[in-house]
């Protein structure tokens, strides 16, 4: 009973690695194998294995018996196995083959050892946040190509890198608040604070990407279909969103205000468009080109990318020779 039980439950980890990671279907098969492999083992000594547990385990008290052959079968199984770990890992890695990227979590440039020196901690800051701006552009790419070419694979990848954002946008937030405790001219305490406000523009940014990420999945699961017309409206509005929010990174990177009355244009023609695109989706739906299940859709998907072109506008306040004049920020 013990073995079948320990075979048997394999299925819900197979169940539940459905559609998952790479990593999650290796896991899922080598917890059968390891059973299995192990169930077979006992059965060829199973005279010997029932007198072990007999042997450990109170006369007569069958409850006792059950745990103590789980228990038993789960040690000693792992013991001969532990050896042979890596053929192992071979094993499984030649019946689930594949290559999956490994998303680097956690900060790659923060160094609390700094903190005490804003003059070094805020350039690190700095490093950190730009990782995170690329992270959250992709995302955004990921999940309007995932839209244009119903996808589901990059909503997959988009999400597993959202939560990197999200964790990133907090270590920076952290950071920053133990740098902030270290007395700081008004230079780097205005800089500080643009990083920190910056931090979180990208963070909503990535947010945003994942909104459109959602409304790709609904359109691929709910198999809705654009006009032509519609796609290019979408397309164009998205590449003046990615180029706004390409210039205010670059802003960041390079430490200056050069670009900044291009990325102030660009989101002046964001807003436009979008008005401009609301306004052609309502004649389009009074002409009975459109349903109301694409319109929702089609508003959803520009209104979340007018908010990047938003967060791209505050994100280019950072640049230094900026501080002097004071910035507004936007929603």
């Amino acid at each position: 009973m013990i073995l079948g039980t320990n075979v048997g439950t394999c299925i819900t980890a197979l169940f539940a690695s459905i559609g998952t990671t790479l990593s999650a279907r290796r896991a899922a098969f080598s917890h059968v194998t390891f059973n299995v492999l192990g169930a077979t083992l006992f059965l060829i000594f199973l005279p010997q294995f029932e007198s072990l547990v007999v042997a450990v385990s109170p006369a007569g008290d069958l409850p006792r018996q059950v745990a103590n052959a789980h228990t038993l079968f789960s040690v000693i199984t792992t013991a001969i196995f532990l050896p042979f770990i890596n053929q192992f890992v071979k094993l499984i890695t030649r019946m689930v083959p594949g290559e999956e990227a490994d998303l680097p979590r956690g900060a790659a440039y923060l160094n609390w050892s700094v903190i005490g020196s804003p003059s070094a901690a805020l350039p690190l800051a700095q490093q950190e946040l730009l990782r995170m701006a690329a992270l959250a552009g992709h995302n955004v790419q990921l999940s309007m190509e995932a839209f244009f070419e119903r996808d589901p694979k990059k909503i997959k990848l988009m999400r597993e890198q959202e939560e990197i954002v999200d964790e990133l946008e907090k270590e920076i937030s952290r950071y920053l608040a133990k740098v902030s405790q270290v007395g700081m001219s008004d230079d780097m305490s205005a800089r500080h604070t643009e990083l920190l406000y910056a931090a979180n523009d990208i963070e909503r940014v990535s947010d945003h990407a994942d909104n459109i990420s959602e409304l790709a999945e609904y359109a691929i699961d709910e198999k809705i279909v654009f006009s032509d017309e519609a796609l290019e409206e979408l397309r164009g509005m998205y590449d003046l969103v990615m180029e706004a929010f390409e210039a205010a990174v670059q802003c960041v990177r390079d430490d200056n205000s050069t670009l900044v009355p291009r990325v102030k244009e660009l989101e002046d023609m964001i807003d436009e468009r979008e008005e401009a695109l609301r306004m052609g989706h309502t004649q389009r739906l009074k002409e009975g080109r459109c349903s109301a299940e694409n319109g929702v859709v089609f508003l959803d998907i520009i209104s979340n990318l007018e908010r990047i072109g938003d967060h791209a506008n505050n994100i280019s306040d950072v640049p230094q020779d900026k501080r002097s004049q004071g910035s507004q920020r936007l929603r």
